[in-house]
């Protein structure tokens, strides 16, 4: 793949932000890059069209509120254009590859956080944890429909493999 992009929301920071990470690595590591902003859950599937219309190798799609419950649309858009989705979000059904980190280990670890609060710690002195357990997902169906064969290093590497 040399030519890669995603849809994200300008108006939510996190999404910004996290385009510009993606952005700036992807482009460092000599890859092409492409990207659609859109402001409304109506835009999205039509943005998709319009980045996969750059003949993209793969989407790298970002998670954020609006892509997140949009991603049915994009998926849609990466399957007719024969284009695999890499994403961050566990929950994006019709991704090939899913690198995100696990929602129940977050939960858990809100949690704990919530219970020191609770018992009279300082939120302020509290410092930024990061959810450790990532999960690697590959969904050989993807795969398989777009005639991509997934190395055995990165099957193994993957805590779940959708068949």
């Amino acid at each position: 793949a040399r030519r890669i992009g995603t849809v994200f929301t300008p108006g939510e920071v996190n999404s910004v932000f996290y385009k510009q990470q993606l952005e700036a690595k992807a482009r460092a590591s000599g890859f092409e890059w492409h990207d659609v902003g859109v402001a409304a859950a109506g835009d999205v599937s039509d943005a998709a069209a319009a980045l996969l219309a750059n003949h993209l190798d793969a989407l790298t799609q970002i998670a954020d509120n609006l892509i997140s419950s949009s991603f049915p649309a994009i998926a849609a858009a990466a399957q007719r254009a024969k284009v695999p989705i890499f994403t961050y979000s566990p929950t994006a059904t019709g991704a090939m590859i899913i690198v995100a980190r696990d929602y129940y280990d977050n939960g858990v670890q809100s949690g704990l956080i919530a219970a020191r609060v609770m018992r009279g710690e300082r939120p302020a002195d509290i410092p930024f944890l990061s959810v450790p357990t990532i999960n690697y997902i590959v969904n050989q169906k993807v795969a398989q429909q777009l005639g991509i064969t997934i190395p055995p290093a990165l099957r193994a590497k993957a805590s779940k493999v959708i068949e």
